[in-house]
């Protein structure tokens, strides 16, 4: 027989087993840190009032930007950086900040429907407070209670109607038990699979009415292109442009990357003046877009490996578009047809990875699988060495710089 606390403490393991699912962070873990030095001015530009919002601890703030320009990196960071959190307000002690970051590419749907949406969230709340669980999903609790105690293998509820997983948040923001303060930080509307108007609708009922003597208060950050449905939404609250504030970030990226690489730091000793010409062009081609300006420097450095001077350096930046879809027909267009078909292999496995793959896993895309796995196949040293070189060689000539 099962102790009163074992029992306690099984049943709120099957629940949030039963809450989490496959992937539920895997878009998180995907988005690469923010630079050093980076997004500062997010906390330091008082005329951004995103500090004052996080104090006030209520309301929504919006953050919006072109596709490209660093959006979900800004997420992630505030998501981390222990200035967010020193900003929200001390009057309650439980204050606690929770993200979820829709994604509309890969293999996992949950991450981009309310589904996986309220399961996220619910189950980061609950990890933390397992006290909330058996009011906050009564009727899963006692069904999980049941099944433990009578043996089974705790799956006599299986499935998450919106219905049960509203009703769950919504005990969540209406109990009188512990006093809460949930800053719930929300990224890439524009890739929620559903009508782009319900998901408005939904994050509008996440927001409890606040007054004085609230036990639960919930402020939300939320993340997306400038979509027609969202301006209409959200202008009206709190909110910036990323591309219009990641100049100075954009420079100091791409001043560390020349100082970091050796031939664009060998041509800043030999040519300043054009070199930070170079610079400046970038800069002003990027449009506050991060991306564009990635893989616009990966561009020259190949450039400079090809043995180009600095005339033809200029002419090749001049040439490139500005704006990312241009960019991306450029580089594809450069792919030689007869790799079509391995180039659309590569982009397949790398979208459908569960986690990035190293290069030595890359090497094996155009292998035999079962010669893969034989046991006589085993690597030296070496082989494993050479391996990482002609993969590297693959996917430059295969994806175009986009994969690597």
């Amino acid at each position: 027989m099962l102790e009163n606390a074992d029992l306690q403490r099984n049943c709120e393991n099957g629940v949030l087993h039963q809450l989490e699912f496959y992937g539920m962070n895997k878009r998180y873990k995907g988005i690469p840190e923010a630079h050093k030095q980076t997004f500062r001015w997010i906390y330091e530009r008082p005329e951004l009032k995103f500090v004052d919002w996080l104090k006030a601890g209520k309301g929504v703030y919006w953050i919006s930007g072109k596709a490209g320009c660093g959006k979900s990196t800004l997420m992630k960071f505030l998501f981390e950086d222990h200035r967010t959190y020193e900003s929200l307000p001390k009057d309650i002690d439980n204050t606690s900040i929770f993200s979820f970051f829709f994604h509309d590419s890969g293999d996992i749907p949950l991450l981009k429907t309310q589904e996986g949406l309220f399961r996220a969230i619910i189950h980061n709340i609950l990890s933390k407070y397992r006290q909330l669980i058996p009011t906050t999903l009564p009727r899963r609790w006692e069904a999980m209670k049941e099944d433990i105690l009578s043996g089974r293998n705790c799956s006599s509820m299986l499935g998450w109607p919106m219905t049960e997983l509203r009703a769950g948040f919504n005990a969540i923001v209406s109990q009188r038990h512990l006093r809460l303060h949930l800053s719930l930080l929300i990224d890439g509307l524009d890739e929620f699979a559903g009508r782009h108007q319900d998901i408005v609708d939904t994050l509008a009922d996440l927001l409890p009415p606040t007054s004085d003597d609230s036990y639960v208060r919930v402020q939300l950050c939320l993340s997306s292109r400038p979509l027609v449905v969202f301006e209409k939404s959200y202008l009206r609250h709190l909110h910036l442009k990323v591309q219009d504030l990641t100049t100075a970030d954009i420079k100091i990226y791409v001043k560390t990357y020349f100082n970091k690489t050796q031939e664009l730091r060998d041509l800043l000793i030999k040519d300043p003046t054009r070199t930070n010409q170079i610079v400046e062009e970038i800069l002003l081609k990027a449009e506050g877009v991060f991306l564009w300006v990635t893989l616009v420097v990966k561009s020259l450095v190949e450039s400079l490996e090809n043995g180009d001077n600095m005339k033809t350096l200029q002419e090749r930046l001049s040439f490139l578009p500005a704006g990312l879809e241009p960019l991306y027909r450029r580089m594809l267009g450069q792919i030689d047809p007869f790799y079509h078909k391995h180039a659309a292999q590569i982009f397949r496995i790398v979208q459908s990875a569960v986690r990035p793959l190293s290069s030595l896993a890359m090497s094996f895309a155009g292998d035999n699988p079962r010669d893969a796995l034989l046991e006589e196949n085993i690597l030296s040293g070496i082989e494993i060495a050479n391996r990482h070189l002609q993969v590297a060689k693959r996917l430059k000539a295969r994806t175009a710089g986009l994969i690597e």
